[in-house]
């Protein structure tokens, strides 16, 4: 059943709308914040650059702390990465912080939904997740436009500001529970336990 898997969709929906809006806005609040120092946007990518590699331990972490409570830390950090950029644009800390926490939080986040999709669809697992993947395209779609509007309405710090709220609702969102060190367990059962 597609459609009453609406959590992670909504989760992927969400993941995309703050993505893109902070790739689309961030560079632009920081620039705005220090127009004359051109260094802080190749910084700023290059830490993100760095930090997505260390999800290459995502895996690791499903395991030991389950979908629900990776799933909590990674949209929290999302959230927290953008707050910081909304808050603090012109603080070299805040940037630095919120760089490392979002490519961490970035690029986990897109190994959890599919680990999630294989749960759901275990014997379908492409056709799972390219369902997931239209709903970020989505909002990776949708994100930038409506927050560009707000942006221009009012101003990045809201646009950001607002984008953080998506991914703190997203943390309503329930992935299945899973076992503590089995993240690919064979048992149909566990991957499609929710409560």
């Amino acid at each position: 059943m597609w459609w009453p898997d609406y959590e992670r969709y909504s989760t992927a929906l969400s993941y995309g709308v703050v993505g893109a809006v902070y790739w689309t806005f961030s560079v632009s609040a920081i620039s705005q914040a220090a127009p004359a120092n051109t260094v802080v946007g190749a910084l700023f990518w290059t830490l993100i650059g760095i930090a997505g590699i260390s999800a290459v331990g995502s895996g690791w972490v499903f395991a030991m702390l389950g979908l629900r409570c990776s799933h909590s830390l990674l949209l929290g950090g999302l959230a927290a990465a953008t707050a910081l950029i909304a808050i603090a644009p012109g603080s070299w800390p805040a940037i630095g912080v919120s760089a490392i926490v979002y490519g961490v939080g970035f690029m986990a986040t897109s190994g959890l939904l599919a680990v999630w999709s294989y749960r759901v669809f275990p014997d379908q697992p492409s056709v799972g997740f390219s369902a997931t993947v239209l709903f970020l395209g989505i909002g990776a779609i949708v994100g930038p436009a409506l927050f560009g509007a707000l942006a221009d309405a009012w101003n990045l710090h809201a646009a950001l500001m607002a984008s953080a709220a998506i991914a703190v609702a997203a943390l309503s969102q329930r992935p299945p529970i899973t076992t503590a060190h089995e993240p690919f367990a064979s048992d149909g059962s566990s991957r499609r336990k929710s409560v």
